[in-house]
């Protein structure tokens, strides 16, 4: 009996047991489905992380001012500053440029459409450091944060809500009570909310950038109805009109982050008196903490797929060998027919593997229907790779091969004429 013959044979114990074979793959399928679900959801996770630590910047270092402590000895109305931007820069070998932020939330408007966003006062490094994009136009230069110009470059979603059809190029908004020029249109991204808010990160579709001056010296310090607001303050405290909510800096070589990370903060803490009240975040770090966890749920859930794995397996072995007991007859003639016992070990693990195959194949196409509804219904996104396919495939191809082959073997040694007297 050659291969195909053996094929053959096995394909017809499969068929003629249709509801007995699909309830022994059952554990298959389930296994293959999680296995496929496992990979892609780790993958869209994957695929998130890379993207928003990106947006921030793999050879950054971002620096922020502590909005909450609960310590006592953090609390310090001295706040991170340009003149702190400057020392960072003058001091660290590492550093290859910087930019600063200043961040408010106000109302802007184009004619009738109004919205309330996040504007960002900075230079004109930030487009580079943050390795943004621009669909149109131009970003700001130096000579319009130095002369506080009233030009602005808004993100794709406030060009879709505030202009809709319209090209906003040369177009003026009001950004709260002052009109800017539109100058440029950011490229739009894809910006996942979960991720957002995990690393702390703006929606760069949304936010309004305007030069640093320009939100210092006119934005901050006028009120609603376009005047020069007086701020009343405590003659104990001096509030420095340089003070800043963020910097990012941007480090020449990947390999210097930790060195300079240590430089940074030695000179932070100089300047601020010994008073940690400042943040350093780098997005490096972040990347491997969200791989960490990542790769715990993996091991979880490959736990649960290789658990229902060796079900399907041990289905698959218990099936086998109730088939090999009640079809010993049919054993002892094709061996009296001239039948070898590699032929009948041939003949059963063909079997075991097809009904793994098949098990394997409604488990494909069951895990790609969870990724569909993980993604609608969980809101995650998930990313089926081919490799994960191939690999779903390999695993329930591996199991029907363990365990089908003592099936096989027991069938195969059994003496024909034993197996011919068997009632």
């Amino acid at each position: 009996m050659n291969f195909t013959e053996s094929i053959k044979v096995g394909i017809t114990g499969i068929n003629s047991h249709k509801l007995r074979s699909f309830l022994t793959v059952l554990g298959i399928v389930f296994g293959v489905s999680a296995v496929i679900a496992m990979l892609s959801i780790g993958e869209g996770a994957k695929q998130e992380s890379l993207e928003q630590i990106a947006l921030m910047g793999m050879n950054n270092i971002i620096i922020r001012n502590k909005t909450e402590t609960n310590n006592p000895l953090e609390k310090s109305d001295n706040r991170i500053s340009l003149k702190d931007m400057q020392a960072i820069k003058l001091i660290c070998p590492y550093v290859e440029k910087v930019t600063p932020q200043v961040e408010r939330k106000v109302m802007v408007q184009y004619r009738d459409n109004t919205d309330e966003v996040l504007v960002i006062g900075t230079d004109e490094n930030y487009l580079s450091i943050f390795n943004h994009t621009l669909l149109k136009g131009r970003f700001i230069n130096s000579e319009e944060v130095a002369l506080s110009a009233n030009v602005v470059v808004i993100g794709n979603g406030i060009k879709d809500k505030l202009f809709r059809f319209e090209d906003p190029m040369g177009k003026k908004i009001k950004v709260k009570d002052i009109w800017f020029d539109v100058i440029g249109v950011l490229e739009p991204k894809l910006m996942s909310a979960k991720k957002i808010e995990e690393f702390d990160v703006n929606n760069q579709n949304y936010e309004v950038i305007v030069p640093i001056n320009s939100v210092i010296n006119r934005i901050s310090q006028r009120d609603p109805n376009g005047n020069n607001r007086r701020r009343r303050r405590d003659p104990t405290r001096y509030i420095d009109k340089t003070s800043i909510d963020q910097m990012a800096i941007k480090i020449i070589n990947a390999e210097d982050i930790t060195e300079s990370n240590a430089l940074i903060n030695r000179i932070l803490l100089r300047r601020h008196n010994n008073v940690p009240n400042f943040q350093i975040i780098i997005p490096e770090e972040l990347l491997r903490q969200s791989q960490q966890t990542q790769r715990i749920f993996n091991v979880v859930m490959g736990a649960i797929a290789g658990i229902s794995l060796l079900v399907g397996g041990i289905g698959i072995m218990n099936i086998m060998l109730a088939s090999v007991l009640e079809r010993t007859k049919e054993i002892g003639v094709r061996r009296a027919m001239g039948a070898t016992k590699n032929d009948i070990l041939l003949q059963f693990l063909i079997e075991a593997v097809a009904l793994s195959i098949i098990g394997g194949l409604i488990g494909v196409g069951l895990g790609f229907g969870m990724t569909k509804l993980i993604s609608i219904y969980a809101g995650w996104r998930t990313l089926v790779n081919s490799w994960s396919i191939v690999l779903s495939i390999g695993v329930s191809l591996i199991t029907g091969l363990i365990f089908g082959i003592y099936p096989a073997k027991n069938a195969a040694e059994k003496e024909p004429i034993d197996a011919l007297r068997y009632e």
